[in-house]
């Protein structure tokens, strides 16, 4: 009796893990390209599925037949769009086609073919793991159509499921892959644009003349994905006093910034921005003989402004500098005594918070 049982094990065993020949492949995925026009797109992920498959001995095939074992892979257009947020990939086996739903939405543009590849790859090493167990039930289990076999194939043909972050099945083991896909995910915080809210200070060189006040911003990711497209409105309020009277001065602009982009977390940008806007002075006299007056000018600045935003989660905190030269400025008079000017050099800086999107 014991020597039977001995046996027994042996072979349930040899059934489960056979040996495999070094040159002979442990598994065949058949790849399927979208129909679209980006084939370098779907060639490149072809490679980097290769290369996650091959650890596993795991042999790809692209467009071409198939043996009747091999796991097909199935992807939506949606490979082929450099920017689309979640990709729909099928896996085929046996004849049962189960589709996954793959987020790449919080992954820089970039590497999103590189994480949809190892997203990919731990699905199909999850299929064949999922194989071999269901071999070694039917080598215990003859009959194989208990009512939880039934149950379990009822589940896994569902329609469609919604996996982001997959965990390992128990006996399945963890995939470094994967993890790393995720910690992409977590840290790389590159949005389609965003929308910033900040406190403003200038400073204007000739007469001294600070401004402070407030700026409203949106970005927009343009192609390559590095540059943004930032368009912003700011107004700035200050006073400059004399013997004579006391003068306030508002400038309210409007400006179009184009930003190049570099790391993640944190994030620097730096590029040109011109602004034009409209400033406005209002007198208030103080003694008898004195007038006051109220006038307005147009103003053109140009700037090359530098900041960096740090992201947690949707949110960033930033900071942005910014150096430059009034194209067409205004100058406020006491008598002949020039009380403040925007106009010559001038240095800024903004310190708020981005929200993406």
């Amino acid at each position: 009796m014991a020597a039977m049982i001995a046996l027994t094990a042996r072979s349930g065993a040899a059934q489960v893990s056979p040996p495999v020949e070094p040159n002979v492949p442990a598994g065949i995925v058949a790849f399927r390209s979208p129909s679209c026009a980006s084939s370098a797109r779907t060639d490149r992920f072809a490679q980097l599925l290769a290369i996650e498959l091959a650890s596993a001995r795991i042999q790809l095939i692209k467009d071409a037949p198939a043996p009747s074992e091999a796991i097909g892979v199935e992807t939506d257009g949606a490979l082929c769009d450099a920017s689309a947020p979640e990709v729909s990939v099928a896996l085929v086996r046996s004849g049962t086609r189960v589709f996954k739903s793959i987020d790449v939405a919080d992954v820089e543009p970039s590497a999103r073919l590189r994480a949809l590849a190892l997203a990919v790859a731990e699905l199909v090493r999850g299929a064949q793991n999922e194989a071999a167990r269901g071999e070694a039930t039917k080598s215990a289990d003859p009959e194989g159509a208990s009512a939880e076999n039934l149950e379990r194939e009822k589940v896994t043909e569902a329609p469609r499921t919604h996996d982001r972050h997959r965990e390992p099945t128990n006996g399945e083991p963890a995939d470094a892959g994967a993890a790393t896909a995720a910690a992409v995910s977590r840290d790389r915080r590159s949005y389609r644009g965003d929308v910033r809210a900040a406190g403003l200070g200038r400073f204007f060189a000739p007469e001294s003349t600070p401004l402070f006040g407030v700026s409203a911003a949106a970005a927009l990711r343009l192609r390559p994905e590095w540059l943004l497209l930032r368009a912003d409105a700011t107004a700035g309020w200050t006073s400059a006093n004399d013997p004579l009277g006391d003068v306030s001065l508002a400038l309210y602009s409007g400006g179009v910034s184009f930003l190049a982009t570099a790391g993640t977390l944190p994030e620097f940008e730096i590029g040109p921005h011109l602004e034009l806007g409209y400033a406005r002075a209002v007198g208030a006299a103080r003694g008898a003989g004195s007038i006051a007056a109220g006038a307005g000018h147009a103003i053109a600045l140009a700037s090359l402004a530098a900041g960096v935003r740090v992201w947690l989660d949707r949110w960033a905190l930033l900071a942005e500098f910014e150096a430059g030269a009034a194209l067409a400025g205004a100058e406020i008079f006491a008598d002949d005594r020039r009380i403040a000017t925007i106009s010559g050099f001038f240095a800024g800086a903004r310190i708020g918070l981005a929200f993406g999107f």
